[in-house]
């Protein structure tokens, strides 16, 4: 079967990251949220279908980046199914992992990398889309929530268009980690000789205030370590600037700058919404709002345990269900509260 695969891959990225995420935060509908997976499933299927007019050759690094994340597959699975049967090891993939088979057709050919720099080159528009929609979830819907549930949970509203409960929960993660890839590609051009330092800078200064405003902690914390490490790896390409201390070093230096005003800006915002004395210090006011993520006690407003928290709590009881629940961690949809069929049993 001879397929557009590149258009295919065009369409699902500008649902999934668009359309998708808008639609469920203005209406609500839930049931769009299964769009993406029917699309994964119908990729995959697609996958076998297709013609090929050479077979598939992985090099040592493709055929490692598949041995690991097939294990993962079988390790999830596995766990799941001896601790909650099969429907819960159904619902969990489709929750937790049905989506990672987009990088599985990639890696197999289901697109020429020409298609897939294309749809990588839209994925900045994806990002400057972010900024009139997060605008206009900063002015409009957070006060509303503010006036709804008071100050101290104005957070979770400005999520751009990746979605969620505007009154709720939103997926201000999924935000955060696109921006991160955004910023991760401009550093990747930058090193490669694609783009200008100008350039670069704005995008990363871009990415840390829709960071900041959505209170995307982790990407602000772990962005340098992941940064320096693209600017580290070596290049395939031979002409690609070499590692250079002062360029590293200045890079780094604006980072933890950026960082610095990140905390700042979310201590004096803490500070406002809880009350807090304004003559503590700002870092101390940052970390100790993450003081959660170490509490295994710590249930979130929506019935769930924090990502960080989990791992915490696993340490302190990972004995639950017994020698699986210690070998291989508790299995999928294990923290899922907003399941009908399956909510998760942490």
């Amino acid at each position: 079967m001879n397929l557009n695969t590149g258009h295919y891959l065009q369409t699902f990225t500008l649902l999934t990251l668009i359309f998708i995420g808008l639609v469920q935060y203005f209406t609500g509908e839930l049931a769009v949220l299964w769009l993406p997976f029917f699309m994964t499933m119908l990729m995959a299927g697609f996958l076998v279908l297709q013609t090929r007019h050479e077979p598939v050759r992985l090099d040592a690094q493709e055929a490692i980046v598949l041995t690991l994340y097939l294990s993962f597959i079988v390790l999830a699975g596995i766990s799941t199914l001896f601790q909650g049967g099969a429907l819960i090891t159904l619902i969990g993939f489709k929750n937790e992992i049905a989506l990672s088979l987009v990088m599985l057709c990639l890696l197999l050919g289901f697109c020429r990398e020409s298609q897939i720099y294309q749809v990588t080159r839209g994925l900045y528009w994806i990002f400057y889309i972010q900024f009139p929609v997060a605008l206009y979830q900063l002015l409009f819907v957070v006060p509303q929530r503010v006036a709804l549930h008071g100050e101290e949970e104005k957070w979770d509203s400005v999520v751009g268009t990746f979605g969620g409960d505007p009154m709720g929960g939103g997926n201000t993660a999924a935000m955060g980690l696109f921006c991160l890839l955004i910023m991760l590609l401009k550093v990747s051009e930058y090193k490669h000789g694609l783009t200008s330092f100008k350039n670069m800078a704005l995008h990363i200064a871009l990415g840390f205030v829709m960071c900041i405003i959505g209170e995307v902690k982790f990407v602000i914390l772990l962005s340098p370590l992941l940064l320096g490490w693209v600017w580290l790896m070596p290049s395939w390409v031979k002409e690609a600037s070499r590692v250079n201390l002062a360029v590293l070093l200045s890079i780094l230096v604006a980072m933890v700058l950026l960082i610095g005003l990140a905390i700042v800006i979310l201590a004096y915002s803490y500070t406002a919404a809880y009350g807090i004395d304004m003559s503590e210090n700002p870092f101390t006011v940052f970390f100790g709002s993450l003081s959660y993520i170490f509490d295994p006690n710590f249930i979130l407003p929506g019935g769930e345990i924090g990502r960080f928290t989990t791992l915490t709590f696993w340490l302190q009881h990972n004995d639950l269900s017994g020698l699986p629940g210690t070998l291989f961690g508790y299995g999928l949809n294990a923290t899922n509260s907003g399941s009908f069929l399956s909510p998760g049993f942490l």
